[in-house]
């Protein structure tokens, strides 16, 4: 079984490190490297943390129960009158 999250963290990780040590070993200026770098450890934690959200949606929907039973069970309330729902007659509110 593949499990792509892992991937991508093992990659952001691998990713983060390389960076760590690129910037270390060099000391010019940052502008011209930095670009790339950060563009794609910003592709991989976008990726990531859309995968997170699709693995909790597709959990969410995998558990989540099938209303219209309820639905259904509801609708045969609707013909019923006050009186068969509850009991003695209906009394008005006092007017404020």
């Amino acid at each position: 079984m593949d499990y792509p999250c892992y991937e991508e963290a093992a990659d952001l990780q691998r990713a983060t490190i390389a960076a760590q040590a690129f910037y270390a070993e060099n000391n010019e200026p940052t502008k011209t490297r930095s670009p790339w770098i950060l563009k794609r450890l910003y592709e991989w934690s976008n990726r990531a943390k859309r995968r997170e959200i699709i693995k909790h949606v597709q959990a969410a929907l995998e558990t989540s129960v099938d209303h219209e039973l309820e639905d259904d069970e509801l609708e045969k309330l609707l013909p019923v009158s006050w009186e068969e729902m509850f009991e003695g007659p209906i009394q008005e509110l006092p007017q404020q």
